[in-house]
């Protein structure tokens, strides 16, 4: 179904995530093509956006992240070679580093993903109360006080479930449904890129 703006945010997103999951099957997450996990990221943009302004800094913050992993990508190829540049020279935690900014777009589908599950499994439950489920799993670790205390008081404010789902050209079942095919497609996929960001973690610690 088409957006109030005449897209179809969510079946872009399917078919840019549909392909990741394919290649997680066929070569594990290592062989992630970099290029391609950003270019499905891109499709992420609008429910963060009509979710509203108190997801705003998450919003433009991700953007960013992805936009660099694109670039990243012109040097390598593939997700495995990020997390062991960022091991080799010692920046896997340096702020904005490409390691840092790749986990930062698995922090944003791990945030979707959630959100996605939270209202598959309730019919009656409040976006609010999804997203913020979602965004303290997700998201909250990795943000300054300032970010968490402004995102847990705009909570409230953001539009009704009927309402997000309208934006994105939804009706509940028909939502549901992709809801359903995007938490199949990337449940392995978040899986594996938080095992491959860790397992370098505890290398570095070895070394």
């Amino acid at each position: 179904m088409r957006s109030s703006e005449g897209q179809d945010p969510l079946q872009d997103l399917l078919e840019a995530f549909k392909p990741l999951q394919q290649q997680v099957e066929e070569r594990g997450v290592g062989g992630l093509g970099t290029a391609d996990l950003a270019s499905a990221c891109e499709r992420l943009y609008p429910l963060f956006e009509y979710l509203g302004p108190v997801f705003g800094f998450a919003a433009e913050d991700f953007k960013h992240k992805t936009k660099d992993v694109a670039v990243a990508a012109q040097e390598f190829p593939t997700v495995d070679l990020i997390v062991q540049y960022g091991l080799d020279t010692g920046t896997m935690r340096k702020k904005n580093g490409k390691t840092r900014n790749l986990q930062g777009l698995k922090n944003g589908c791990r945030f979707v993903h959630i959100l996605f599950c939270k209202m598959l499994g309730s019919p009656e439950l409040k976006l609010s109360a999804a997203a913020s489920e979602a965004y303290k799993v997700a998201l909250e670790p990795y943000h300054i006080l300032p970010v968490k205390l402004a995102v847990k008081a705009g909570i409230c404010t953001l539009p009704s479930r009927e309402a997000f789902l309208a934006r994105l050209g939804e009706t509940e079942t028909s939502a549901m449904r992709k809801f359903q095919v995007f938490v199949d497609c990337s449940d392995t996929l978040v899986e594996q890129l938080e095992d491959l960001y860790q397992q370098a973690l505890r290398d570095t610690i070895k070394r």
